[in-house]
């Protein structure tokens, strides 16, 4: 990939754009491609990498990701190493990448283990910020008179993930104090927890590459069943087996506790149903923590 990387640096020249062409994104997860399409409008393609289901800390591209990549006039990624070596690539593409992670400040980032913390996407507002830069980059590569309706999407964008993140805090007021406790396979909802006042335990940490340790799963067996936590949370791109095992360990303390539904972390869920928009992936994650946890 490196190899091929520093090839497509060699050949790639800047796109001379004219009204009807479109441009040309690659974006490596689903949420990336979301908001490529929402700033982007009828004036872009976009292309999603990894699919529904897909682990970003696992992804390893294909030949045929490659000429993608060659072929795009822009590259949207997640940053913050969530796409694991394939960062590498995107650093060499420089001139025609655009890193979501980014465009945050590194004051808003959760840190661990001496790295930020790559989830971003669960906190509507830390997302929203590479809203406006996006629409910029999108003007940048047209320079026509579409320009304003990218500026006018990107703030239109902004605008909407911060109302969206006030009806979510709405929801999350149901759930009783002492019950809001969320456990899942790995560490991908820490934004989610710390815009919302949530606490987030995941069986293993903010990278799925990571195994958890016996030693682990038993001191989250004892805080569960000592604290009474209602559910606990299987995810769409991670393997149900760790939280399955975690629930058979509470069990054997004297606490039944339920697998309260699956959560889309890492990717969105199947295209053309509501869980398939990033608005909807966020709306499915927090009735089914809601209704499993009130």
């Amino acid at each position: 990939m490196l190899a091929v990387a520093s090839s497509l640096v060699s050949c790639h020249k800047g796109a001379s754009f004219t009204s009807t062409d479109k441009i040309k994104v690659v974006a490596t997860t689903s949420m990336a491609a979301d908001m490529a399409r929402a700033i982007g409008g009828d004036q872009v393609e976009v292309i999603s990498l990894m699919g529904p289901g897909v682990d970003p800390h696992y992804y390893k591209p294909t030949a045929g990701d490659v000429q993608r990549l060659s072929d795009a006039d822009l590259i949207v990624y997640g940053g913050l190493h969530l796409e694991g070596r394939m960062t590498q690539v995107f650093e060499r593409l420089s001139d025609k990448s655009f890193s979501i992670g980014d465009q945050v400040d590194e004051s808003f980032l959760i840190t661990k283990d001496g790295e930020h913390d790559p989830h971003i996407w669960h906190d509507p507002y830390i997302w929203s910020l590479a809203a406006n830069p996006l629409a910029k980059r999108f003007a940048s590569i047209r320079n026509d008179d579409d320009d304003a309706k990218f500026e006018d999407n990107g703030e239109s964008t902004f605008e909407q993930l911060l109302n969206f993140a006030f009806e979510i805090n709405q929801q999350i007021q149901k759930i009783p104090e002492n019950s809001r406790v969320i456990v899942t396979a790995h560490d991908a909802f820490s934004y989610y927890g710390r815009r919302f006042g949530i606490e987030v335990v995941g069986i293993q940490g903010t990278n799925t590459t990571a195994e958890a340790g016996a030693q682990t799963l038993k001191s989250l067996a004892d805080m569960i069943a000592k604290r009474k936590i209602k559910a606990i949370f299987v995810e769409s791109s991670v393997p149900r087996s760790t939280v399955i095992a975690l629930q058979e360990a509470v069990a054997a303390r004297g606490w039944k506790v339920e697998i309260g539904g699956e959560l889309f972390s890492d990717a969105l869920g199947d295209p053309n149903t509501p869980e398939g928009t990033y608005a909807g992936m966020l709306r499915h994650n927090t009735k089914t923590i809601v209704e499993a946890l009130k």
